[in-house]
């Protein structure tokens, strides 16, 4: 078999193009499977993991979903009255109504298109409600600001808020 200069040029190619395609430094990773998962990675969301897995809800939202979950930063508990922060940590029952108030059925994106914040309001599994509103540089949920939106896990999505919502 002759080895013509095009034939040797496209091997080299196509070897140079598969070894950036397999590269691992280059490949893009999964998301975390769960949402429980990508709270956990999150150094500023120990609170809530900690109180997710108190309440059980942990479990829950191991499932497959969809979910969409607004989770208040541990700045945003600091942030809570003496009296609030107490009355949830000495009450299970409450954490897990506040907890609640904060998932969603479904998957609900702050920035559903490009320079678009979104609007309305989505029911959550305390049986009540989260308004949006904002602007696509400030969107806020529930009237708490968004530090972090629309960040993807396996079984749904998560966006961190700069406050808790209370029911």
């Amino acid at each position: 078999m002759r080895l013509t200069r095009a034939t040797a040029l496209r091997s080299l190619a196509a070897a140079g193009l598969a070894a950036v395609v397999c590269s691992p430094a280059l490949a893009q990773s999964p998301p975390p499977a769960t949402i429980v998962d990508l709270a956990a990675q999150d150094k500023n969301l120990s609170i809530f993991s900690a109180a997710l897995h108190t309440t059980g809800l942990d479990e829950a939202l191991r499932s497959q979903g969809p979910y969409t979950v607004f989770a208040p930063t541990d700045d945003a508990f600091a942030k809570m009255s003496p009296a609030d922060r107490g009355a949830l940590t000495n009450d299970p029952a409450r954490m897990r109504l506040m907890l609640l108030g904060h998932i969603a059925n479904g998957v609900t994106l702050i920035h559903p298109t490009a320079g678009a914040v979104a609007r309305g309001s989505v029911p959550t599994d305390d049986g009540g409600t989260l308004s949006f509103g904002g602007t696509p540089d400030r969107p806020t949920v529930g009237g708490a600001g968004v530090v972090k939106a629309d960040m993807r896990a396996g079984n749904g999505v998560l966006t961190t808020l700069d406050r808790v919502v209370l029911p």
